[in-house]
């Protein structure tokens, strides 16, 4: 390598470490300052109920058996709420750690059985990809989480596989695939049939399946699945629990869907999948190449990456029911691949590196746009500093693109996505406060505290079959320190929840407060007599 080679290399390396540093102080940047949304207040509440219940194994909901998730994140954001008080951190908190490893499990080994360079960009464009680094990043949910799991169940096998090391790789790959089963069910047990079992038959070596160290994986798994399952069942019927977690998973399936929903989700899914993987996405010119297989099967990394992604992804294809969010540990897969040709063809200048190029520019292109934007929105005249943000935005922008036009090939493609972190971080500062003003969410929560007002100390209770917001209720519970069940017979002094439709005996309930849920059925407050 020349010397001016090894000074353009350790520029980049520099540079990526900037980025790197970058993408962690966005990701927790504000990451507690909304109020809980979509499904995170239902983790919480299942973990707030574990807690006050002093019950780890048993997940309930408003004091309900809850049968639709094993227990293993609500253990997370139980860890979440001990290390950083209960509060929306601590909810969030192990999710966007979980992103942070998947970055670091994906330059480990591609770093170890490709190169630095491919290694840095297959991390950073997983670590920037749409859906992950604009969405869920910012959920305390438990797809990314368990995209975690999965995905270290797959390098395993590949790993101690390339190793010839037989006892690790079974047994890692069973715990894990144990976790995976004790966070979301039966979908870990698929991922790892197909990973494993059609892995060792592609290589020829399916016996390797009938040995002692195979055996002794399957009963680490059994020990940990079975011994979970025999603990609930201490508590409640744990096949009953199975029965329904097995449900869950085939109702998603092509065979619980129409026709119809078949067809439109063979268009769908693939066009999902390359909005998911932007901006990785306009690397898939190079693919457009002669030879382009011969290349990936002449390293056992990208014919691994090859293989995985295409067996375990037309599960998803073909299943109605699947969601961009199920197959977060796949996406990996094809950013490896690119980023690889990416690497191999970058200083070549070649037209598909000139079309990458463009599109890059492009997508820097609508940075100061998107910075700019929010200064013309009507909604966002509320929030402070708004016009600070987008301009300072949009001068950025604009010094990045021009910076990139007249950088080399590798620092263009760090410099698209310095454009993209600073769009995340003035989501940061615009979105995120919108939310916090002015969102379904916040109503929620205040009418939480509304009723706290009208309550004191008193029992709370959601009457009967009642609908209340999953966010209402955890900050009911965090606030009460205690579970928010159903009752059909509330006693003297305490405080029910009913909807509108209820015809409630005026000789027994005193009505304290109404409310019009956004997205319920009318909420009124009653105190019993």
């Amino acid at each position: 390598m020349s010397l001016h080679h090894h000074i353009q290399n350790s520029k980049f390396e520099y540079f990526s470490i900037i980025i790197y540093l970058l993408i962690f102080i966005s990701l927790f940047h504000r990451l507690g300052y909304q109020p809980l949304y979509q499904e995170e207040p239902r983790r919480a509440i299942i973990a707030l109920e574990m807690i006050y219940n002093h019950n780890f194994i048993v997940p309930t909901e408003f004091g309900e058996y809850y049968y639709k998730k094993p227990p293993v994140w609500n253990w997370m954001i139980i860890a979440g709420f001990q290390i950083f008080g209960t509060n929306e951190f601590g909810v969030r908190f192990f999710s966007v750690l979980s992103l942070l490893v998947i970055g670091i499990l994906i330059y480990l080994a591609v770093n170890k059985y490709i190169n630095r360079k491919t290694a840095i960009y297959s991390s950073l464009y997983f670590l920037v990809s749409a859906d992950v680094y604009f969405y869920f990043s910012m959920l305390g949910e438990i797809d990314i989480f368990y995209s975690m799991i999965t995905l270290g169940m797959f390098f395993s096998i590949f790993h101690f596989y390339e190793q010839k090391r037989f006892y690790p790789l079974y047994l890692i790959t069973y715990l894990l695939a144990a976790i995976g089963f004790l966070t979301k069910g039966f979908p870990s047990v698929v991922f790892l049939i197909l990973s494993l079992g059609v892995f060792l038959l592609y290589k020829r070596d399916f016996l390797k399946l009938l040995s002692i160290p195979h055996l002794l994986g399957i009963l680490v798994f059994l020990i940990l699945v079975g011994g979970y399952f025999l603990l609930y069942n201490r508590y409640n019927d744990a096949v009953y629990y199975l029965d329904l977690l097995w449900s869950r998973s085939s109702n998603r399936t092509v065979v619980e869907e129409s026709m119809n929903s078949l067809l439109v989700h063979l268009v769908r899914f693939p066009l999902d999948l390359l909005k998911d993987l932007l901006p990785a996405t306009v690397l898939i010119v190079l693919m457009f190449a002669k030879g382009w297989f011969r290349k990936i099967r002449d390293n056992k990394l990208l014919e691994f990456s090859f293989f995985i992604f295409v067996v375990n992804i037309l599960v998803y294809w073909v299943s109605p029911g699947a969601r961009d969010r199920y197959i977060y540990m796949l996406l990996p897969f094809p950013i490896i691949i690119l980023s690889y040709f990416l690497t191999q063809n970058l200083e070549s200048g070649n037209g598909k590196i000139k079309i990458i190029n463009l599109l890059n520019a492009i997508i820097l292109a609508f940075v100061p746009i998107a910075s700019i934007t929010p200064m013309f929105l009507h909604e966002l005249k509320f929030i402070n500093g708004l016009y600070i943000f987008s301009i300072s935005g949009g001068i950025i922008g604009i010094l990045l693109l021009i910076t990139y036009l007249s950088s080399n090939a590798s620092n263009k493609l760090l410099i698209m996505i310095t454009g993209l972190i600073l769009v995340r971080f003035l989501y940061n500062f615009i979105i995120l406060e919108h939310r916090y003003e002015k969102s379904d969410a916040r109503t929620e929560r205040d009418f939480a505290y509304e009723i706290l007002d009208h309550s004191g100390d008193h029992p709370v209770f959601l009457y009967q079959t009642s609908i209340c917001s999953h966010n209402t209720i955890f900050y009911l519970e965090k606030e009460l320190e205690r579970v928010v069940s159903r009752t059909e017979d509330p006693k003297p002094d305490d405080i029910i929840l009913a909807n509108d439709y209820f015809e409630m005996d005026a000789t027994k309930y005193k009505l304290i407060y109404e409310y019009e849920d956004p997205r319920f059925k009318k909420i009124r407050v009653f105190k019993t007599y």
